[in-house]
């Protein structure tokens, strides 16, 4: 193992055998009872169930490198932990970890609870105990820290200290393994990120791609997609839409953007008839199903009748952080007026990608650390005078 390489781990798995959850709360009388019953009418004993939480993973750490681990509830996450922290041993495999604690300061004062110091840590509320435990970790000054979650308690303030720290200690060298279900902190903290998903890893690269990867896996949507035959593409005998891709400004496709940058949506379409003056319309839907916005292009060249042909147009949109999927449409105008658009062609959840902030330069957050609410987060200027 080069001397770099602070964490190694080999072809990990680990195996629980589960029994009937009401055996444990038995009485040894019932126990005995129950034994003498199975031999007495030649019972076998039911197998254990065998369930496998991690299953052959490998990867490895550099010293100084910010990783993530992402991945659904029951993917192996707090059991690859359980293992890099000698909690629990794997079945199979190796996991090799290099590195050390040295000294002790400033926790108290770094996790706000002077006022409870004195108070047995039995009492402590939840958010209370990963506050300590956050602090105690980070000011152990670990060559490697471990962190499961810290970010799920406590308010912004406490999250903005927690994300300096890690950022602190990975400046100073040190080594951090962060696991979250929080999209938008990971991709921001970590240089890179493995994605589990039923005990095995399924991607391991930069942490904006993988989580990308992720939330639109839970999307069901790519950031790209096609209909090569005009025949069998989305829409009916006027208008016929023949792909939509997610682009960056380069014109490529992307998974995920800087939220500094605006992220193109180009939607490919061909009009069959020209009885209808047709024009493109956009929906974006956040993660949570809400509409983020809806849109359409008022280029005056969409109030003639168009041309029969292939069309090309591409949606510059500003957002927040966040996984957004997207339903492109080309719509024309009701016959009872303007106030109705009827959809001739429309891919409800066509596409998604990820905006994700770098926590660098100027986003529009100064400081702030947590998440900015709304759908777009536009950089304004502001002008300031003190009176």
């Amino acid at each position: 193992m080069a001397t770099s390489t602070v964490i190694e781990v080999e072809g990990l798995s680990k195996r629980y055998r589960l029994g009937q959850l009401q055996a444990g709360y038995d009485t040894l009388r019932d126990t005995i009872a129950h034994g003498v019953s199975r031999i007495a009418h030649r019972e076998r004993l039911p197998a254990a169930e065998e369930i496998w939480a991690l299953r052959d993973v490998s990867f490895s750490v550099e010293q100084g490198e910010v990783m993530g681990v992402i991945g659904p509830n029951g993917a192996g996450k707090s059991t690859l932990l359980k293992i890099l922290t000698r909690i629990t041993t794997p079945t199979t495999g190796n996991a090799t970890i290099r590195g050390h604690v040295g000294r002790l300061s400033e926790i108290v004062e770094f996790s706000g609870v002077q006022k409870f110091i004195d108070t047995p840590v039995k009492r402590y509320s939840s958010g209370m105990y990963v506050r300590l435990a956050f602090s105690v970790a980070a000011h152990l000054e670990p060559e490697i820290l471990l962190v499961d979650e810290v970010l799920a308690v406590g308010d912004a303030e406490f999250q903005r200290r927690c994300l300096g720290r890690m950022e602190e200690l990975s400046r100073h060298g040190r080594t951090v393994l962060f696991v979250s279900h929080q999209m938008q902190v990971l991709a921001r903290l970590c240089d890179r990120a493995i994605l589990l998903r039923e005990g095995r890893v399924v991607q391991d690269g930069p942490s904006e791609q993988v989580v990308a990867h992720y939330l639109q896996a839970e999307g069901g949507a790519g950031s790209t997609r096609s209909w090569p035959d005009l025949a069998s593409a989305p829409g009916g005998k006027r208008v016929r839409v023949r792909g939509i891709r997610v682009v960056d400004e380069d014109g490529a496709v992307v998974d995920s953007v800087d939220v500094r940058r605006p992220v193109g949506i180009e939607i490919s379409f061909t009009v069959l008839r020209d009885d209808v003056a047709v024009f493109p319309r956009i929906k974006v839907v956040d993660r949570e199903g809400n509409n983020a916005f809806t849109t359409v292009d008022a280029n005056p060249m969409w109030t003639e009748l168009p041309r029969i042909g292939d069309y090309v147009v591409t949606a510059w949109i500003p957002l927040n952080e966040g996984l957004y999927t997207v339903e492109p449409a080309v719509a024309s105008l009701g016959a009872l007026g303007f106030n109705k658009l009827v959809l001739q062609a429309r891919v409800p959840d066509a596409v998604a990608f990820h905006v994700y902030d770098p926590g660098e330069g100027d986003t529009s957050k100064g400081h702030f650390a947590g998440q900015l609410r709304g759908a777009v987060r536009p950089l304004l200027e502001w002008t300031s005078d003190r009176r």
